[in-house]
C-alpha cells in the first residue's frame, strides 16, 4: 500500500510540473500496486489520479467519466474527500466546456458531500469554486459570500496558504 501511494504523490507532483508523460508511464505501476494493496481506498486513489491526468491532458469526456464512476463509488464507501474532489474537478471540467450551470451543480454536490466528511479544507475549496462561478457570472454579491465562507473555513484551519489563494482571487 505505501508503494502504491508513493506512486500516486509522484504523478500528482510530475502533473504540478507539469511531467505530464513521465507521469503516463507511472500510471500502469500505480493501478497494479493499488489492486495488488488489496485497499479499496488505494484504487480510488489510482483511479482518481488516472481522472486527473486524463483532465490536465484535456481529455474531458474520459476524465469526466472516470470522475462519475469513482463518485458512484466513493459515495458508497464512504470515501466523501474522494467525492468532493472528483465533483470539484467535475465542476471545472464544466466550467471549461462553458456549461456553467452543470458546473454550479458540481460545486454544490461537493459541498454537500462536505456534511459527510471530515475534511473542511475540501469544503473551503468547493465554496471558493462556487464563488468563481458566481465572480464569472457577474454575480459578485453571491460571489463575495461563498469566498467569505471559505476564507472563513480556512481561517479556521489555520492553512495560511489556502488563505492566501482565497485572498488571490
Amino acid at each position: 500500500m505505501l508503494y502504491a501511494n508513493a506512486l500516486i504523490a509522484e504523478i500528482r507532483l510530475l502533473c504540478a510540473v507539469d511531467s505530464v508523460d513521465v507521469a503516463l508511464r507511472l500510471l500502469p505501476d500505480t493501478k497494479r500496486a493499488a489492486k495488488r494493496s488489496g485497499s479499496q481506498l488505494m484504487q480510488a486513489k489510482a483511479s482518481m489520479v488516472e481522472a486527473d491526468l486524463a483532465t490536465h491532458l484535456g481529455r474531458f469526456d474520459d476524465a469526466s467519466e472516470k470522475y462519475a464512476q469513482l463518485i458512484t463509488i466513493c459515495s458508497k464507501s464512504e470515501y466523501y474527500d474522494l467525492c468532493i474532489m472528483a465533483e470539484n474537478q467535475m465542476g471545472y471540467i464544466w466550467r471549461e466546456r462553458g456549461q456553467s450551470e452543470q458546473s454550479m451543480k458540481a460545486f454544490l454536490r461537493a459541498v454537500e458531500f462536505e456534511r459527510q466528511s471530515d475534511y473542511p479544507e475540501l469544503k473551503a475549496m468547493s465554496l471558493n469554486y462556487l464563488g468563481s462561478y458566481y465572480w464569472r457570472n457577474g454575480q459578485y454579491n453571491q460571489a463575495l459570500n461563498y469566498y467569505l465562507q471559505a476564507l472563513s473555513i480556512r481561517n479556521q484551519c489555520g492553512n495560511n496558504f489556502d488563505i492566501v489563494n482565497s485572498l488571490s482571487l
